[in-house]
């Protein structure tokens, strides 16, 4: 959960010169981890926890994958 604190990029698990495309993979691995029903954290997060972590991770999501906000942000 440490990594949820950090930056948009950490939340997702980028480098700051990561592509679009790599910004909708490492989406798509972390809702496959912290994800409705994802088995991976199901008993290891309580589920404020988890309900956190999407949160957190959909907002990475959505700064990250456009442009302009990313530029913004950046």
């Amino acid at each position: 959960m440490d990594t949820l604190r950090g930056s948009h990029y950490a939340v997702l698990g980028l480098e700051p010169s990561a592509t679009s495309d790599e910004v909708e993979e490492a989406y798509r691995r972390c809702e496959a981890l912290y994800g409705e029903g994802a088995l991976a954290t199901y008993s290891l997060l309580e589920p404020e926890e988890l309900r956190l972590a999407r949160t957190r991770v959909d907002e990475a999501y959505r700064v990250l994958r456009d442009p302009e906000r990313r530029r913004d942000y950046d």
